[in-house]
């Protein structure tokens, strides 16, 4: 109802819509006329002009967020949570198109435009500091029967941390075929440094070029000393190492013989023993290092055992001498 005040010629009265919503309707369109007019005095009011009003979808914004979950090398796969700002309109289906390292991936939501999106997770378990991420960025929304959409911002990043696999640093003693562990006075031990697995498999340092280990060594809890010492690997004047370094150029593995010193000082059998005392890798905090260098909780230790020299003996036969000198006699006379 419409009232035109006294005086004027005109008025307005405001008619509601349809609710707002992020859905596309449609345009309706609604036609208006007057049904009838009561008061002013007029002899005739011409009723016949109708207007027509226009109701079309404005463009209301269903946007997106994603999260990540961060994840450790190892993990089979790195996931990502997708939701839209209002669920999909009943009766449809919405998906996203989610760009995971230039590889698309199609996820499809839920009622309440949920999803979850997992990827393999390339980062496999390994000895080397290799942390690394995963971005994933929502590209389009379709479906859902929305006004408008839009994916801006929707971009999240999974790190993925190191775990902890060590590296051990172990010494032992050659004893095969062509290597003793037990030698006379004169004889050669031979000592190997290296570095080694959890299952005790030999480490590539390939990846940690540039990145040496240092292994100190300890003499002094064996008998023998350096006084028992000829050489190391033939260098004249050397001494027992105190360290032994570990690179790519050696593969992680260092060998060196001592030869040990011939002499005719009674000592009974003495022992060369070396340990590990402690290890540490340059620039550790790089990429490519270890993720953890330790000393061998098994293999800290080798021990070569040296014996006595004992010179053979002078033996003279004093019968044979005899019979010489007695025969020498009987042919002078």
């Amino acid at each position: 109802k419409i009232t035109i005040p006294v005086g004027e010629t005109t008025s307005s009265a405001t008619v509601g819509t349809r609710p707002d919503d992020v859905y596309i309707q449609g345009d309706k369109t609604t036609d208006f006329k007057v049904d009838s007019t009561t008061g002013g005095g007029y002899d005739t009011v011409d009723k016949g002009n109708t207007a027509t009003a226009h109701v079309v979808d404005d463009k209301d914004v269903t946007g997106v967020t994603i999260t990540a979950h961060n994840a450790k090398e190892g993990d089979t796969h790195v996931t990502f949570d997708v939701a839209l700002g209002n669920k999909p309109q009943d009766g449809t289906t919405a998906t996203v198109t989610v760009n995971v390292g230039g590889t698309d991936h199609v996820v499809t939501l839920d009622a309440d435009g949920k999803g979850t999106l997992s990827v393999a997770n390339d980062n496999t378990e390994d000895i080397y500091k290799d942390p690394s991420s995963l971005t994933a960025t929502v590209t389009s929304i379709d479906g859902g029967n929305f006004e408008d959409t839009s994916v801006a911002g929707a971009t999240a990043t999974a790190k993925i941390d190191d775990t902890i696999n060590p590296v051990y640093a172990r010494i032992t003693i050659l004893n095969d075929a062509t290597h003793s562990s037990t030698v006379t006075e004169g004889g050669a031990l031979t000592y190997r440094v290296d570095l080694v697995d959890a299952q005790g498999q030999a480490v590539d340092m390939s990846q940690s070029a540039g990145k040496p280990v240092t292994v100190q060594l300890n003499w002094g809890s064996g008998t023998a000393d350096n006084s028992d010492v000829a050489n190391v690997d033939g260098v004249a004047h050397s001494q027992l190492p105190t360290s032994v370094e570990l690179n790519a150029d050696n593969h992680g593995s260092v060998t060196f013989t001592v030869n040990t010193q011939q002499d005719t000082v009674p000592e009974g059998t003495e022992t060369l023993q070396a340990q590990i005392t402690n290890v540490q890798q340059a620039h550790a905090d790089s990429a490519g290092a270890f993720e953890s260098v330790q000393v061998s909780p098994t293999e800290h230790t080798a021990t070569g055992t040296i014996d006595d020299y004992v010179p053979p003996k002078l033996i003279v036969d004093g019968n044979n001498s005899n019979d010489s000198t007695r025969h020498h006699r009987e042919h002078r006379r």
